[in-house]
């Protein structure tokens, strides 16, 4: 079998997957809000009473029992959902604090669109998934990532961490995955119809439908872990580091930035690469590992695609010189480039990556930095077809593009 199969991501096993005090938790405690079931929160009396009973439904089976009731209705012939309560975990640091600022706007539209709701705040690095992981093994119906690519990193590492107990059997995650961006890049969303603002990311998880999302495996020495949109090597890493210096710039305009300075500084890596067999061997600018079609908020890297087809799609650009490299900027910001020299398409379920000689190798997933201590035994890549369902919008609903 691939390594990724029956693998329990190690980087968490020491985390506490207790949300600390949830057993005390009351009805309007643990920075929560919810929609009365006919209106705002009254003025006392039966309103308030309503409003209380709307938050236990959210809150209260959590603190009762480790199986949660069925908190959502779904239309058969149409396919569509309303769920009754979801929990919203929210990154206030999102975006240089954006997250903050924007939650009242979250908790008003989904007060309008009359969605019981949770709402929970990370307070720090792997917060959200100990939050996802704990909501999950409750049986939470839908847990919401509201935040940057790498808050949703976290919710679906803790949702799939869940579905997978210490004995080490594997069963379907029965909890859903909703979306709100607020993040720099937000390249996750790109691949969720009706998910691109938050207002239609609202509207979208009280009216959506549910539909498979594929979720990518990474196995090395150090440990294992899943991503959603995208891991890489090569220049990939410098642009990550550039970027944290570089908050204050628009999500696009960062990556730029940060991509014009790591060119300048960057030095190609000898990598062996293997995809379903087929074997290459080169010194390498970047490569990109992709379930979703863009990196760094607007590159198409990998146009074609797609979270829902069970396959990797992989690109290697091979090492050239800064003028050439230069000019492959534009070609992948739009998704041009497939055809040029020096840049090599692939597509599989298995992948494997390593370093020619002995080094550490150092990558990114989902824009988090990894290492992998041997990097001649590399990082073994594999896809999770339908790993979650997540929550979307129409075909025709715009994406974040």
């Amino acid at each position: 079998p691939s390594p990724h199969e029956g693998a329990e991501p190690s980087w968490w096993t020491d985390q506490s997957s207790k949300l600390a005090g949830l057993a005390k938790t009351r009805v309007g405690g643990f920075d929560s809000h919810t929609l009365p079931p006919h209106g705002e929160r009254g003025s006392g009396g039966a309103g308030e009473r309503g409003y209380e009973k709307s938050l236990s439904r959210c809150i209260g089976p959590l603190t009762r029992s480790p199986a949660l009731p069925l908190l959502w209705i779904a239309d058969q012939a149409g396919g569509s959902l309303a769920y009754r309560c979801m929990h919203v975990i929210l990154n206030p640091a999102s975006r240089d604090g954006a997250g903050r600022r924007l939650r009242p706007l979250i908790e008003r539209e989904l007060r309008a669109r009359r969605v019981d709701f949770a709402l929970l705040e990370t307070e720090g690095p792997g917060h959200g998934l100990e939050l996802a992981r704990a909501l999950a093994a409750a049986g939470a119906p839908l847990v919401v990532a509201a935040g940057g690519d790498g808050t949703v990193h976290e919710v679906v590492n803790g949702i799939l961490a869940a579905a997978r107990p210490a004995d080490g059997t594997r069963r379907s995650s029965t909890t859903a995955l909703g979306l709100i961006p607020i993040g720099t890049g937000n390249d996750t969303v790109k691949m969720v119809p009706g998910t691109g603002t938050i207002r239609e990311a609202c509207a979208t998880l009280a009216g959506g439908r549910t539909a498979p999302l594929d979720v990518g495996h990474a196995a090395w020495d150090g440990g294992n872990e899943h991503f959603v949109n995208a891991m890489g090597t090569g220049i990939d890493v410098e642009v990550v580091r550039q970027m944290r210096r570089s908050r204050l710039l628009p999500g696009g305009v960062i990556y730029v930035a940060a991509l014009l300075r790591a060119l300048a500084i960057y030095r190609p890596l000898s990598l062996r690469l293997e995809v379903d067999g087929r074997v290459l061997s080169s010194r390498v600018m970047n490569l990109a590992v992709c379930n979703g079609p863009s990196i760094g908020g607007s590159f198409r890297i990998c146009p074609d695609a797609r979270s829902d087809d069970g396959l990797l799609d992989v690109c290697l650009i091979a090492e050239m010189s800064l003028v050439r490299n230069a000019r492959m900027v534009p070609r992948v910001l739009w998704g041009t480039h497939a055809s040029s020299a020096g840049v090599t398409m692939l597509r599989g379920r298995d992948v494997h990556l390593s370093l020619d000689e002995a080094a550490p190798l150092l990558f990114q997933l989902d824009g988090e930095l990894r290492e992998a201590a041997d990097g001649t035994a590399g990082v073994r890549v594999g896809m999770l077809a339908a790993a979650l369902q997540v929550i979307r919008g129409p075909d025709g609903a715009a994406r974040n593009e």
